[in-house]
């Protein structure tokens, strides 16, 4: 009686293997895949959570302002504000609303990355309108704390002409390099000027 060949050749052996390894080979580029999107996708979220909160911080301080107190510049804009640094209106004995603070708003790098910057200055209160400073006074005034509100922002455009009747648009673009390839994100508010 003959025993039977319990082991494998190694021709069954190379082939098994071989099966074992394009196995293998396709399920890490399956997750290697998966992992470049997952990275994407949350590199392209962060970047529209943080275009989505400046744009409300902007058309929140924007609608409250005047379009006789706003000034575009090349890479940003201030204006004047009715609220005070703690976010409190006044009204003077007349009524009329009080301006109390100038907010710029403008594109700077930080670490090599391109922001959008807010910064903003107590003034003295006052119904008459106030002389604005100019983008480069606030951005160079080192005595008011800067806050970044996007990171990577390629963009930040605003209409030419300023006019209370017609809503003023910005729009903000931020684009970064994800595992070799340039994904952006654009977000664009109207405001209209209510004072």
């Amino acid at each position: 009686m003959r025993k039977g060949n319990l082991g494998a050749s190694l021709a069954e052996l190379l082939i098994a293997s071989s099966l074992f390894f394009m196995l293998s080979l396709a399920l890490f580029q399956v997750m290697q895949t998966g992992s470049d999107f997952l990275r994407r996708s949350e590199a392209s979220l962060d970047m529209q959570k943080e275009l989505l909160l400046s744009l409300t911080w902007i058309h929140k301080d924007m609608s409250e302002s005047s379009a006789a107190l706003f000034v575009r510049e090349a890479d940003g804009m201030v204006f004047a504000s009715p609220r005070d640094l703690d976010d409190q209106l006044r009204l003077d004995g007349v009524g009329r609303l009080m301006w109390q603070r100038v907010v710029a708003y403008y594109l700077e790098e930080r670490a090599g990355v391109p922001c959008l910057i807010r910064k903003e200055r107590a003034i003295t209160a006052s119904a008459n309108p106030p002389t604005l400073p100019s983008l480069d006074e606030m951005r160079s005034d080192s005595s008011l704390p800067p806050r970044v509100l996007a990171r990577n922002v390629q963009r930040f455009e605003g209409a030419d002409v300023v006019r209370a009747d017609v809503p003023y648009a910005i729009t903000v673009y931020c684009a970064k390099e994800v595992g070799g390839r340039e994904f952006g994100t654009r977000a664009e508010t109207s405001v209209f000027f209510r004072n």
